[in-house]
Order: C-alpha cells, then structure tokens, then sequence
C-alpha cells in the first residue's frame, strides 16, 4: 500500500508541474491578446488549465 501511494503522489507531483507550466502558458498567452488588443481573448481560465485542475481533484480524491 505504501508503494502505491508513494507513486500516486509522484503522479500528482508529476500534474502539478504539468499545471504549473499550463498556467505559465497560458498567462503568456493573456499578455500577448492584451498587447494586440484582444482582451476579450485573455479572460477566464484556459481550457488546458481547467481539465489539468479538474483532473488533479480527481486523482486527490482516490
């Protein structure tokens, strides 16, 4: 048991890189629609971000 959730925690320190890199993105992505005057495009969460946050509740809630 302690293995299997020693490697369900690496998964999840795994995702949260992921994540991390998915807002980085994403948050490069708001500031390039904003500079070319397109900040109805850098509103809310990006589709990518959402599904990996989701998807962290899911493994977390095993």
């Amino acid at each position: 048991m302690t293995e299997e959730k020693s490697k369900k925690q690496t998964a999840l320190n795994l995702l949260d890189m992921i994540i991390e890199k998915a807002y980085s993105e994403d948050l490069n992505f708001k500031k390039q629609m904003v500079k070319q005057h397109k900040a109805s495009k850098a509103v809310g969460e990006s589709w990518m971000c959402f599904h990996l946050k989701v998807l962290r509740e899911l493994l977390e809630g095993e």
